[in-house]
């Protein structure tokens, strides 16, 4: 029997973590931050309540209601308030998030269709964000539309001495999402 070692294929792996990463940016700017901060300060304002209500011996009926008010609440928004911190992540509003993503990549490129020399208003055609280097390195390719936006993104890798492999376990979706953050106009 052969006995085969599977080479371990860092660039893939190191391209999964990436698109790990863009994916929680994309949950975290989808995040509706203005809702999680009702709930937190409605959660904060019941339990500020009942423990109010609990520190003041005479106020023994109220500390019920409080309590009740509280458990109603967690039972009708627990669920949201968690999905919504949960899609945050470490981030408090969409500019943080915007800030962060704008600072993610190590460079964001741009190149032009086929063209006559001399030809003017060449406008670029693809894009190129790259999110890593070396080995193994990560890189976001992609088609921008006549208005400089991207209509199509997909995510490439590479380790030394292998090729430019594409990597498939990625939503066009969130690809397209993050990339519409950067400006690609001239």
């Amino acid at each position: 029997m052969k006995n085969t070692i599977e080479k371990d294929d860092h660039g893939k792996s190191q391209a999964a973590a990436q698109y790990e990463s863009i994916w929680n940016l994309v949950k975290a700017l989808e995040c509706d931050f203005a809702r999680l901060e009702e709930l937190r300060d409605e959660l904060l304002n019941l339990k500020a309540t009942y423990t109010d209500c609990v520190d003041d011996t005479a106020a023994f009926g109220l500390a019920k209601e409080a309590k009740y008010a509280l458990n109603q609440w967690l039972e009708e928004n627990e669920g949201e308030l968690f999905e919504l911190t949960r899609d945050a992540g470490e981030f408090t509003s969409r500019e943080q998030v915007e800030d962060h993503i704008q600072d993610d990549p190590l460079s964001v490129d741009v190149r032009s269709d086929w063209h006559l020399p001399g030809d003017e208003g060449s406008t670029p055609s693809e894009f190129q964000v790259f999110l890593c280097t070396g080995g193994p390195a990560v890189r976001i390719i992609g088609e921008l539309d006549e208005y400089g936006q991207p209509y199509r993104a997909w995510i490439e890798y590479q380790d030394w001495g292998t090729p430019w492999t594409q990597y498939f376990d990625a939503s066009q979706d969130t690809l397209l999402t993050y990339c519409q953050q950067f400006y690609f106009g001239e």
